[in-house]
């Protein structure tokens, strides 16, 4: 039998863990099939729709009214931690021990990354724990979803240029980093997770543990239940969390391949020499979901125990604003102890707007194809043969490329994705079945996006029918990339217009990983900042910066950038009062004393907050926009830069100074733009993009930059409705 399925294998997690690594590297100094729009397999009636879930509220107890929220406190006066007896006497200020249906009432606590616990409570009894004096806030837990060997030398790792040592030798494949994981648990017996290869100790710094007869080792330094208290954090169901750490961080493994032989070699992750540190806070069952309340106890020991990095494979909710966000609250704390978080930019694409986790302390990643494509084909009878990929067993749907199926394609309802009823299985049967999206079967050809309406049309024939041609593996410029996958989330950001996310592009599709039933493949990072024009999937064009961010990361530049955007907790805290103000501010800081007096000057506006991208209004009237750059270059003879603004005709830019001089390391410099339209009543919505770039002998510092007609308002302070 066989199905065609349009299929958008959801996984950004591969773009958020391979920019994971690019981050390990320079500190240092998803599932895997492709995510393209239509697809063709042999299947049974099995056919269905990869989980697309957005994140919800958990659901209320059927009596009483109880839910689980998320209590933060103040810090301590000076900071640090909140003592044993401090937080004991907020557990005994509770109503009591146990609800009125018999259940305990407390059940976390959070001693680090903020002070807080989680508890089942009414919304009355949330008042009354609202009065008293240290409460911050209350967050009702939300239920999130994770985001479902050839690549080192496409994103020049292996060499830097002549006379340069490897990029990944440079930076000493990541040692040293510790990545903190929070997903769905680890197979630490999966060869990626060895040790092998690690030179020397863990770090001295680390002060993490292992769950109890879980075999860590110097590669898998530590690991956490925080969903299932007590149990082992194996990764049992989806293999999420195998797949983003061995990503990440996975070391080498020889002679690896799938399907029979496809993409063979050594498979490793981005930053091999990292250590990992695992914390489940994902169910077992996919759809059980990640809870906020487990991710951030996660999230709170992860920083405890001392990692350098904390990846979030998770979609982050699109209603809520930032300090109605306990993940954005949490990775602001985790800001000011010098962590990293870096998220992903979510599985909802291509519709405007649908980037996730956007807080600008985050780091948000976009989902990219690589240079290697595992051909195959649908050929019909009559045009042009549609080409696609498929990691399908070549002895498989392959194995008789003769055999004609006739084509079934049903737009009614859920049946455009493969989701049949039972009753109709039969009507699949022998037939080649074409879906718009969903297919996480690996026994699928998947083709274009831009070739869907030329598919349905086909398809519509009387008697149409067609046959599924495997080929091998193709690497190189006859495979163009990158593409921007058409699940990405795209922005511009609803909460933060001002912003540009999601922040980078990197490898998303057609990547494989370490899940346990992908016979273990190859796990690696996209880097490289535009060395030629980025497309997008879903329109078969040029992308925009809406997609892609600043571009896809250049490894090699990256590790001597010569400037960089600096970003500061004062600037952050300026920004949050300039587009949600003062409550807000004392919500994410959990400072109750907290004010906006002095920020002013620092944001101002929300497109003046130092970011390594710049989005302004484009109006008549002339919008000023100041950055600073810090020079990071090796000590040496002075260096001087010249700015060079190129934006389309429809926008006047002037630039001041047109030189910065830098002459040590560390020095910082400003410069200024002064922004408006050409035309008197310039076209409410349009979006113009370009770029200023910076130019010295020795480097070269490319800002993406968009002009918006109509810039739209910061979404005000939103929390989740609980009715």
């Amino acid at each position: 039998m066989a199905a065609v399925s349009i299929s958008h294998n959801r996984h950004v997690l591969l773009a958020c863990c391979y920019a994971l690594g690019l981050l390990v590297m320079l500190s240092t100094s998803c599932t895997t099939t492709r995510a393209d729009a239509a697809a063709a397999a042999t299947s049974t009636s099995r056919t269905r729709r990869s989980s697309n879930k957005l994140p919800h509220l958990q659901a209320a107890a059927a009596s009483g009214g109880y839910r689980t929220f998320i209590v933060l406190l103040e810090r301590p006066t000076g900071g640090g931690e909140m003592d044993a007896a401090a937080h004991r006497a907020w557990h005994e200020s509770l109503p009591s021990k146990e609800t009125e249906l018999g259940e305990p009432r407390l059940l976390r606590s959070y001693c680090f990354l903020v002070n807080g616990f989680a508890a089942r409570l009414t919304e009355a009894e949330v008042q009354q724990v609202a009065s008293k004096p240290g409460f911050v806030a209350a967050f009702p837990n939300v239920i999130r979803y994770l985001q479902m060997t050839h690549t080192p030398g496409f994103l020049g790792l292996l060499d830097s240029g002549a006379g340069h040592v490897s990029t990944w030798k440079d930076s000493a494949y990541g040692s040293g980093v510790i990545i903190g994981l929070v997903d769905a648990g680890i197979n630490p017996r999966h060869p990626a997770m060895a040790d092998i290869v690690m030179e020397g100790d863990v770090p001295k710094r680390w002060k993490g543990s292992c769950h109890e007869g879980f075999p860590c080792n110097r590669k898998l330094i530590g690991a956490k239940n925080l969903v299932q208290r007590g149990q082992p954090p194996e990764d049992v169901a989806s293999g999420h969390g195998t797949h983003a750490a061995t990503i990440a961080a996975g070391t080498f493994v020889n002679d690896v391949s799938i399907s029979g032989g496809l993409a063979n070699g050594t498979a490793s992750g981005m930053a091999p020499g990292a250590h990992v540190a695992v914390y489940k806070a994902c169910g077992d069952d996919r759809d059980d979901g990640c809870p906020d309340d487990a991710i951030l106890s996660a999230m709170d020991e992860a920083v405890k125990d001392g990692v350098d990095i904390i990846s979030l494979s998770l979609g982050g909710p699109f209603g809520a604003t930032y300090d109605h966000d306990v993940i954005a609250v949490a990775a602001f704390s985790a800001m000011q102890n010098g962590v990293v978080v870096i998220a992903c930019a979510g599985n909802v694409g291509p519709d405007p707007s649908t980037v996730a986790n956007e807080a600008p302390w985050m780091i948000t990643v976009g989902a990219g194809t690589v240079d290697r494509s595992l051909e195959a084909k649908v050929r019909v009878t009559a045009g042009d043969p549609f080409l696609g990929e498929s990691l399908a067993d070549r002895k498989g749907i392959g194995a008789n490329p003769g055999a004609w199926y006739p084509l079934l394609y049903r737009e009614e309802g859920a049946r455009r994705f493969c989701l049949y009823p039972e009753w109709e299985s039969d009507q699949l049967r022998d037939k080649i079945v074409i879906c718009q999206a969903g297919m996480s079967d690996p026994e699928v050809v998947q083709v274009s996006y831009d070739e869907l309406d030329r598919l349905k049309d086909y398809a519509s024939w009387p008697a149409a029918t067609a046959s599924i041609e495997l080929g091998g593996t193709v690497l190189g410029s006859s495979t163009p990339a990158p593409i921007v996958a058409s699940f990405s989330g795209r922005g511009p950001s609803k909460r933060s217009p001002g912003i540009l996310k999601p922040d980078l592009l990197a490898p998303g599709v057609n990547i494989l990983a370490g899940a346990p039933d992908v016979h273990r493949h190859v796990r690696h990072v996209h880097v490289h900042a535009a060395r030629r024009h980025i497309l997008d999937e879903h329109r078969a064009t040029a992308a925009s910066a809406y997609a892609t961010g600043a571009g896809h990361a250049n490894v090699a530049r990256a590790l001597d950038p010569g400037l960089i955007y600096d970003v500061n907790q004062d600037m952050y805290a300026g920004y949050v009062c300039s587009i949600l103000g003062e409550a807000a501010l004392r919500r994410i800081t959990r400072d109750n004393s907290r004010t906006c007096l002095g920020y002013g000057k620092i944001t101002g506006h929300k497109s003046n907050l130092n970011y390594p991208t710049i989005t302004v209004p484009l109006q008549p009237a002339p919008f000023v926009v100041v950055r600073i750059v810090t020079n990071v270059a090796p000590l040496g003879p002075p260096e001087s830069y010249t700015i060079k603004v190129d934006m389309p005709p429809e926008v006047r830019v002037t630039v001041t100074p047109s030189t910065l001089n830098f002459t040590s390391p560390w020095e910082q410099a400003a410069y200024a733009l002064m922004v408006s339209s050409i035309d008197n009543s310039p076209v409410d919505g349009r979006m113009y993009q370009g770029s200023v770039t910076l130019t010295s002998p020795s480097h070269t510092v490319r800002t993406p930059m968009l002009a918006v007609v109509g810039m739209a308002t910061p979404r005000p302070s939103t929390g989740w409705r609980l009715d």
